[in-house]
């Protein structure tokens, strides 16, 4: 082959390769709070039909698991967190870059249908009775853990609030017969099964649960006992273990900025969450 040919053939086989590169799918790994499942499936399908070659890989669980994760060198590409705990020591470290806001959640109470479980003595756990009924041994309670979910400790802080109104050794009393979950989402599904008679959990999964036509009540924390929960969305700053080329931060970054896009605050508003543009201030207009 003549020399020129083989520059040609050389040049040709090499541009091939980078369209190829090109058109290769990429795989972004998404961490994400369990709060946020639902939205974020129906916001990854408008992405994906946006980009063709791009697969989303959605694991979900509790910030704080995944913040062990990261830390031990199991890097995503996107985290999605509810705790600014969480995110701020990953920040520190220079795992993540700065986060932004993609919504708000807030917290209710929820029992299943058949409110209490099993005991048709009890009566039925509302807002006006949900003190003295958290306090009843008659009841079993499930909450998330505080060591592991970042709402477990958000729930203490809900807790101690109530006993100032719910009387001396309200939280002790309450804890007595409260039996742990890894997260919201596991106390969600101790609920819906029935095994629970009362939960404490994110306002948008009692919600998204109702809409996607699983019956569970819903019971409205006053908002003096209330907690916001902040969602942010970072991208991933560095690895060891994971490289981030040129093709991949611009897609990350594209992903984040589509959670803040119009139709990905209106989706997130249609599963029971706050958008980001309005600072969790529309909270009664959840219930």
């Amino acid at each position: 082959m003549k020399p020129v040919q083989s520059i040609t053939v050389a040049l040709a086989f090499s541009m091939l390769g980078c369209l190829q590169a090109v058109n290769a799918h990429i795989t972004i790994r998404i961490f994400a709070s369990d709060a946020v499942a639902q939205p974020l499936r129906q916001i990854g399908y408008m992405f994906e039909e946006a980009h063709p070659n791009v697969k989303l890989d959605y694991e979900f669980a509790a910030s704080g698991v995944f913040m062990q994760a990261i830390e031990q060198g199991v890097p995503p590409d996107i985290f999605i967190s509810s705790s600014h705990r969480e995110m701020n020591k990953l920040i520190s470290l220079s795992f993540i870059n700065f986060p932004q806001t993609i919504a708000y959640d807030y917290f209710a109470a929820a029992s299943p249908c058949s409110n209490p479980v099993g005991n048709s003595r009890r009566p039925h756990i509302t807002s006006r009775n949900l003190l003295q009924e958290l306090r009843s041994s008659g009841i079993s309670v499930n909450l998330a853990s505080p060591t592991l979910s970042p709402a477990g400790r958000d729930i203490q802080d809900i807790l101690k609030k109530m006993g100032h109104a719910g009387g001396e050794g309200f939280v002790p009393a309450v804890l007595s017969h409260t039996s742990e979950s890894v997260g919201p989402n596991f106390t969600m599904q101790q609920i819906v099964a029935g095994r629970t008679d009362v939960g404490i959990v994110y306002a948008s999964q009692v919600i998204g649960a109702k809409r996607s036509g699983i019956c569970v009540n819903m019971i409205p924390l006053r908002s003096g006992y209330n907690k916001k929960v902040r969602l942010t969305v970072a991208v991933l700053r560095a690895s060891q273990l994971h490289f981030v080329g040129p093709v991949r931060k611009r897609l990350d970054a594209d992903y984040a900025h589509t959670l803040t896009s119009a139709k990905a605050q209106h989706i997130f508003q249609e599963w029971g969450l706050v958008p980001a543009h309005h600072n969790g201030t529309i909270f009664s207009k959840i219930f």
